[in-house]
């Protein structure tokens, strides 16, 4: 190759080659060139019945994106953001988690927000080498495959907290557990949320005069029958909102009681004005509860149009865990950053300091502690007047 003595002494095309050599070296960019790209993934219900949900999470994923990339990106790194609608179907999740797998620029996911969902794929995202955030879902055994951090208390912690705001707070004494669909527990070493309620309402006190199962209808004249002063329901908002109708009509007068899937909008438009005066635990409060967080809800409605709830809270938290991830595998490294590296940052136990406070998560993928926030339906409204 000809040498290059003195300026203008090369020819164009190997100033260029060399120029080219330069930059991949260095990690430079040209003024005003596209820079490089790095992406996460998000898994949740678009269609369906819990397509509400769904949009929920999106527009507070896609604000935590445009926050990061509006300051510059993440380590250098443009976001760019690739969402899936697993249709709340456990049949569809894994297969969302493998064509999320294909593009190696996805570096983490952001999912599924359904118990469901999330326990099918969870074994998946390990296979992938994919991390997993998953918020707001209490099924037991999702982090147990080494490649899922968890935002929320897992059913044992969760259905003891239920218990005791029943047993402590409420005042109930007289006990009913309906459990949703799939909720009998088939490992009695990891129980169900259900399970976890009777047990600890009975270790406070309480007692428990029928446990059933919401199939069919057989249990609406025994549920009348056992006057309780609370009925804890474990399924999620489109059972819940029936099964209250269908026991006010039998003149069930009693408080009820509900885990985070009770929370939802659908809990309303089923049960209509039977389900006011639900409570139920949420894992996260609402934007508009929480204090400092103006800012977000401004933007988060100015994006969807309406105020954050519960999991949109929970979303935006999740997706800025996992950017700051990335951030840090990117940060002062001269390779880029990959999903074993971002896993890295996120496997072994670490604190974070968001929207929710400061909070830890061990190396087991499970929070050391966690906010639970509880609510009541009021005035036919979601998501109702907050009470602790």
């Amino acid at each position: 190759m000809r040498r290059c003595g003195r300026p203008g002494s090369c020819p164009a095309h190997v100033l260029a080659l060399l120029l080219s050599i330069a930059l991949l070296l260095t990690g430079c960019r040209f003024p005003g060139s596209t820079p490089p790209l790095i992406k996460i993934g998000l898994v949740a219900p678009f269609e369906g019945q819990l397509r509400a949900r769904g949009y929920e999470v999106l527009y507070a994923v896609k604000l935590a994106v445009r926050q990061w990339n509006e300051a510059g990106g993440v380590g250098g790194y443009k976001v760019e953001l690739v969402a899936l609608d697993d249709s709340g179907d456990p049949s569809k999740a894994t297969q969302q988690v493998r064509e999320l797998a294909v593009d190696r620029d996805v570096l983490g996911v952001v999912g599924h927000f359904t118990e469901e969902t999330t326990l099918v794929a969870a074994p998946e995202y390990a296979v992938q080498g994919l991390a997993l955030v998953a918020a707001g879902v209490g099924a037991e055994g999702i982090t147990a495959t080494g490649s899922v951090i968890r935002l929320g208390l897992p059913d044992r912690l969760l259905g003891r907290e239920a218990a005791r705001y029943a047993v402590q707070s409420l005042a109930a004494e007289r006990l009913v557990v309906l459990r949703g669909q799939g909720d009998r527990s088939a490992d009695d070493s990891r129980p169900s949320l259900a399970d976890a309620f009777a047990a600890a309402a009975r270790e406070l006190g309480g007692t428990v005069v029928l446990d059933e199962a919401i199939a069919g209808v057989k249990w609406i004249s025994r549920l009348a029958d056992a006057s309780p002063d609370l009925v804890f329901l474990s399924g999620d908002a489109m059972e819940g909102g029936r099964a209250i109708r269908l026991s006010r009509q039998a003149g069930v007068q009693a408080t009820f009681l509900g885990g985070p899937a009770l929370g939802d909008r659908a809990l309303v438009q089923v049960g209509d004005a039977a389900v006011e005066g639900t409570v139920y635990l949420a894992m996260a409060p609402t934007g508009v509860d929480l204090a400092g967080a103006e800012t977000f809800v401004a933007d988060y409605q100015a994006l969807a149009g309406h105020p954050p709830g519960s999991r949109a809270t929970l979303a935006y938290e999740a997706a800025n865990l996992l950017l700051e991830a990335v951030a840090r595998a990117a940060d002062g490294s001269s390779r880029r950053p990959t999903r074993a590296m971002v896993w890295h940052q996120l496997a072994g136990g670490f604190q974070h300091e968001g929207l929710l406070g400061n909070w830890s998560v061990g190396s087991d993928g499970e929070p050391l502690a966690w906010p639970v926030a509880v609510y009541r339906i009021e005035a036919g409204s979601y998501p109702g007047r907050r009470l602790r």
